[in-house]
């Protein structure tokens, strides 16, 4: 399975690339636009530069347990919470207060979802004015064409990609069971801009969608971190944009 996962999501990944690329070799947004001037607008950044070996070990792990519940590790918690949920299973009638402990934590954070949602589009709203009144109008008018062509880009992928890769996995059926309950996660995803907080309504529209347990808490949360087809089409639009 996460074999699979990964072939899959790197394909996505390749696919939604190659998309973006041709795109902005039909319609370079930032052509007449002076970039020097909009890479000066922006704020500076520091990098840190890591190793390889660096980048691989945090990838996978951190420094200290209290890390693990940050949005930056999450690859490390879904490692952390598989060792969790085989040692509840494996402890039998002695892990049942556990496993108890976990559905009810998993009940209790599906109702405070909800609960967010209902003010998650004016903090969405917030935050979008926050980012135009800091980096100024000059920022916003010079990106405003690779905003339009992104927004182009994501449609075509959500509605056309998606459609293709369901037809492929799930025919006529899986189609329409995707369609059907994708509405939720989707407002989720717009609405929080985080992928973590898109786990517990992508699960439970698995499930009306007949996907197994076994395999929807297996792809979503691994998904979280290296399924980024939205960021792959981002990097590959900004890059050719600004040559």
């Amino acid at each position: 399975m996460v074999g699979n996962i990964i072939f899959v999501f790197m394909l996505t990944a390749v696919i939604g690339a190659i998309v973006a690329y041709v795109f902005t070799l039909i319609y370079n947004p930032l052509d007449g636009i002076d970039k020097s001037d909009l890479m000066a607008s922006l704020p500076d950044q520091s990098i840190k530069q890591l190793s390889s070996a660096e980048v691989f070990v945090n990838l996978f792990t951190v420094s200290d347990f209290h890390l693990l519940f940050t949005k930056s590790s999450l690859l490390p918690l879904i490692i952390f919470s598989t060792f969790l949920g085989l040692a509840t299973s494996y402890s039998k009638e002695k892990g049942k207060v556990v496993a108890d402990f976990l559905n009810s934590g998993a009940s209790v954070i599906m109702k405070m979802m909800g609960i967010i949602m209902k003010a998650a589009p004016l903090g969405l709203g917030c935050y979008f004015a926050d980012t135009v009144g800091r980096l100024g109008g000059q920022i916003l008018n010079g990106y405003m064409h690779v905003f339009i062509l992104y927004l182009i880009l994501t449609t075509i992928a959500f509605f056309g990609l998606n459609s293709i890769y369901v037809l492929l996995a799930g025919g006529e059926k899986g189609f329409l069971a995707f369609w059907k309950n994708i509405l939720t996660p989707a407002l989720t995803a717009i609405a929080t801009s985080s992928s973590a907080a898109c786990i517990p309504v992508n699960i439970e529209a698995s499930k009306k969608m007949g996907i197994p347990d076994s395999i929807a808490e297996t792809v979503i949360p691994l998904g979280t971190n290296i399924h980024k087809d939205g960021s792959v089409m981002a990097g590959v639009l900004q890059n050719s944009s600004m040559l």
